[in-house]
C-alpha cells in the first residue's frame, strides 16, 4: 500500500537542456528535504553517446542554468556568507558560477547586483536577463556602508505593511506584485555595466536574442494590469526599442521565429474566452496573420503532485515547432511543420512534461503510464526509458490502476477517471470520493498521482 511518507522518496526531474552539440543533456534532480521542510536540488547530466549519468553539483540550491559551450554549465546561486547575510538583509546579488562537466568544482563566473529572474547568454562575458524591479525599493547598491545600515533598519520597519496602488496586487507563488516589473536588462561583464533595456512600468513575459537584437514579449500598465502584451525589438547597437505588434490586440502564450519570421501561439485579446484553445499566428508589417487555425490545446494541463520545477514545452528546431499538447487523458508531442502540417510523435501514455529535440531523438522527461519521472527517449516514434531514479520507489506496493470512463450528458462527452480501492472486491461497498478541479483545462489523467492513490 501507498503511505503518506512515501513522497519523501519520489525524485522530481525537470529543466532538461541539450548542450550546443547535442552530446550531453543537462537537467535538474530535485529531493525532498524533510528536516528542513524544502527540496534539495541539483544538476545533473546525461551522456547520449556513453548513456551514463553523473551528478555534476552538491550544494542543493541549483534550480536552473544555461549551457555556455559543450563542456561548461553556467547556474545561479549564493554561495558567499559575507554576501548571503546582505540578501537576508534586503541587497539584491545573484553570482553566477561555471562548472565543468567531465569534472571538477564550480567556480564563480560574474556577480550581479540583482536578484535575476530568467538569463540567457549573449557571449561569454555578456547576458540579457530579467530581474524584479520595484518602484518603491531602495537601491542599496547607490548608497555608502552608513547609508546602507540607515536603509537596512528602514526596510526592516516597512516589512510590516504593503503600499498596494496596483490591481491585481497579490500572485500566487510571488506574494505582494502592485508597483513591481519583471524588468529587461544587459549584463557586461568586462565594464561590469547593467544597462535597463525596459522602463520601470513594462513587464517582460518572454524574450529572445536574435542577430544582435533583443526580442521580447511585455505590456506597460499602470494602477490595473488587465490589457493583452506586445512584441518589442532592441537593437544592441542602436539602443533603440521598436514596436512590432501592438499590444491589447492578442493573449500571446509563445513566440519565436521560423524563417527569420516571428509568430506567435495567442488569442484575440478581445473575441477569445479563458477557455478557448490558441491558434497560430505570423506578424507581417505591424499586423498579425492567421497562420493556422487551430483547435487543440498547446500545453501540458495533466495534473499530477509528483512534479515540481521548470520545463520548456514548445521549441522550435530548424524551422519546425515541437509542443506539448494535452488531449484527453494524456499529453502528446507534436511536430508543426512551416506547411503547417501537424504531426503527433508520441504515444497515449501519461504525461510529457519537458524535452529538448536533436535532428533525429527527442528527449523529454516525464510520467509514462504509472511511473514516477523519469528521462526518456523518443526516436521514430518509439519511447526508450533512459534513466531509474524513481526505480524503487513504488517497488512492492501495490497500486490502484485508473479506469478511465466516458458518459454523454446533453450531447457532451464528459471524461472522468475511477480509481477502485487496492485488492478491490466486487461483491463488497466501499464509500467513495468524489474529486472535482474547478481549474479551467486542467485534467485527471492516467499518471500516478500519490494523494489519489493514498486515499
Amino acid at each position: 500500500m501507498v503511505k503518506i511518507t512515501d513522497i519523501f522518496d519520489y525524485k522530481f526531474l525537470s529543466h532538461l537542456e541539450l548542450s550546443p552539440n547535442k552530446e550531453n543533456a543537462g537537467f535538474i534532480v530535485h529531493n525532498v528535504n524533510v528536516k528542513e521542510n524544502k527540496y534539495d536540488s541539483f544538476i545533473w547530466v546525461y551522456n547520449r553517446i556513453t548513456n551514463e549519468c553523473k551528478k555534476i553539483t552538491s550544494y542543493g540550491q541549483e534550480t536552473t542554468f544555461r549551457w555556455l559551450d559543450d563542456d561548461t554549465i553556467l547556474f545561479p546561486g549564493l554561495r558567499d556568507k559575507s554576501y548571503t547575510e546582505k540578501a537576508e538583509m534586503g541587497e539584491p546579488w545573484t553570482f553566477l558560477y561555471s562548472i565543468d562537466i567531465n569534472g571538477g568544482e564550480a567556480n564563480e563566473y560574474c556577480r550581479i547586483p540583482l536578484n535575476i529572474n530568467t538569463f540567457e547568454i549573449i557571449t561569454n562575458k555578456s547576458f540579457v536577463l530579467t530581474a524584479t524591479y520595484d518602484r518603491y525599493g531602495i537601491n542599496l547598491h547607490e548608497l555608502e556602508e552608513e547609508d546602507k545600515l540607515r536603509a537596512f533598519e528602514e526596510i526592516r520597519e516597512d516589512e510590516g505593511y504593503e503600499i498596494i496602488e496596483e490591481i491585481p496586487f497579490w500572485s500566487d507563488g510571488k506574494g505582494f506584485i502592485s508597483n513591481k516589473r519583471n524588468r529587461l536588462y544587459l549584463f557586461n561583464m568586462e565594464s561590469y555595466k547593467l544597462t535597463p533595456i525596459t522602463d520601470e512600468f513594462m513587464d517582460v513575459h518572454s524574450y529572445l536574442i536574435k542577430d544582435n537584437k533583443i526580442v521580447y514579449v511585455g505590456k506597460k500598465f499602470r494602477g490595473k494590469n488587465n490589457h493583452a502584451p506586445g512584441i518589442y525589438q532592441y537593437d544592441m547597437e542602436t539602443k533603440r526599442t521598436d514596436i512590432i505588434l501592438e499590444d491589447n490586440l492578442y493573449k500571446i502564450d509563445y513566440f519565436n521565429f521560423i524563417n527569420d519570421k516571428i509568430f506567435f501561439i495567442g488569442k484575440d485579446h478581445k473575441k477569445s474566452l479563458a477557455t478557448d484553445n490558441p491558434k497560430f499566428y505570423y506578424v507581417e508589417n505591424g499586423e498579425a496573420k492567421l497562420w493556422l487555425d487551430t483547435d487543440f490545446s498547446t500545453r501540458n494541463t495533466i495534473f499530477t503532485d509528483c512534479r515540481y520545477g521548470e520545463d520548456t514545452t514548445i521549441r522550435v528546431h530548424k524551422n519546425t515547432i515541437y509542443l506539448v499538447s494535452t488531449h484527453e487523458r494524456s499529453s502528446f508531442i507534436k511536430k508543426i511543420l512551416p506547411s503547417g502540417e501537424v504531426e503527433i510523435l508520441s504515444a497515449d501514455n501519461g504525461s510529457i512534461d519537458g524535452f529538448d529535440v536533436c535532428d533525429d531523438e527527442i528527449l523529454f522527461t516525464g510520467l509514462r503510464g504509472l511511473n514516477l519521472p523519469e528521462i526518456y527517449s523518443l526516436k521514430n516514434k518509439e519511447e526508450k526509458k533512459l534513466t531509474n531514479f524513481n526505480e524503487n520507489a513504488l517497488k512492492d506496493k501495490k497500486i490502484s490502476i485508473p479506469e478511465t470512463m466516458v458518459f454523454e450528458n446533453n450531447g457532451f462527452s464528459v471524461h472522468y477517471v475511477v480509481l477502485k480501492p487496492v485488492d478491490f472486491d466486487e461483491n463488497k461497498k466501499y464509500p467513495g470520493i468524489l474529486y472535482i478541479h474547478g481549474g479551467a483545462k486542467g485534467v485527471y489523467g492516467k499518471v500516478f498521482f500519490h494523494e489519489m492513490q493514498l486515499l
